[in-house]
């Protein structure tokens, strides 16, 4: 795949460390990079997402999701059953993938969805689009708080069973593996894009499972922790098309989708990552 693999080594609770390595990247960019647009300079200019915890009091994950398991409770052993044989049967190639879909600081992540869609994606060409999806973290990051910070602490897979995570897991290994955000997130985007192309909504909703399982590929989360990320994502979507900003930036959105299915076709290597996906495709998510 075209994307560079971001290692994050700031130590933080939250996704405001991601994006704002995503910005420095962007920054450095700029300066070597001239002729592309940026679309935010730095942290404090990221977008802001679509949901307030103070207007949308229901918006909690506590809500929502049941506790963590616990640590050797039934659900716990078959999560770590589970992690056990995927680590093993896991081809170099899915890894790969895996390793690009930990990538979450957008304007570059959200191109894990290009070929699913059948496009090239380009931030500069659909500037409302980025923005849409960036709007995701901060606001999968204030319906988890209730559960992600304050609930039931649970160890990552790669720390309770002591492995090598796909990426450099020392920014996540004082973190709570439950519920997945990044899982959260490529849900929360394959919902929308799914929405916004219908005609392709089926291989754009499977490439959203994907980038869930890559959590479990990556060894950063179990399971469990990637289904309730993918309720909360759901979550999110819904409380986002209640509100007007998303619903002007929605309907922008899909005109620069349009624009780019009929300009930029999706790239050369979306072929072999659509047939890597395809035949080692399991759902994790129920194992």
């Amino acid at each position: 795949m075209k994307h560079d693999i971001v290692t994050y080594k700031k130590k933080s609770l939250s996704f405001r460390t991601m994006i704002m390595v995503a910005a420095s990247s962007a920054m450095i960019c700029q300066a070597g990079c001239s002729n592309k647009t940026v679309l935010w300079h730095d942290a404090a200019h990221y977008p802001h997402g679509y949901i307030h915890a103070d207007q949308v009091p229901f918006a909690r994950a506590s809500a929502l999701l049941s506790p963590a398991p616990s640590p050797g409770s039934p659900q716990d052993n078959i999560d770590k059953e589970t992690m056990r044989k995927v680590q093993a049967t896991a081809s170099p190639a899915r890894r790969n993938i895996a390793a690009h879909d930990a990538v979450l600081g957008p304007p570059a992540a959200p191109a894990a969805f290009e070929c699913a869609m059948g496009i090239s994606f380009d931030p500069e060409k659909a500037p409302h689009l980025t923005r849409l999806l960036a709007r995701a973290l901060p606001d999968v990051e204030t319906v988890q708080k209730s559960i992600k910070v304050e609930g039931r602490f649970r160890a990552r897979p790669y720390v309770a069973m002591n492995f090598q995570p796909c990426v450099d897991g020392s920014a996540l290994a004082k973190t709570s593996s439950y519920p997945s955000g990044h899982a959260a997130i490529g849900w929360a985007w394959a919902l929308v894009l799914a929405e916004m192309v219908p005609d392709r909504a089926e291989t754009i909703l499977q490439r959203g499972i994907d980038y869930g399982n890559s959590r479990v590929i990556c060894g950063f989360h179990y399971p469990t922790d990637v289904q309730a990320g993918r309720l909360l994502g759901s979550a999110v979507v819904s409380l986002w098309h209640a509100t007007k900003p998303f619903q002007k930036e929605y309907e922008k959105s899909k005109q620069e989708i349009n624009t780019l299915r009929n300009k930029s076709p999706s790239p050369e290597y979306c072929k072999k990552d659509i047939e890597i996906l395809n035949y080692e495709r399991s759902d994790i998510s129920h194992q």
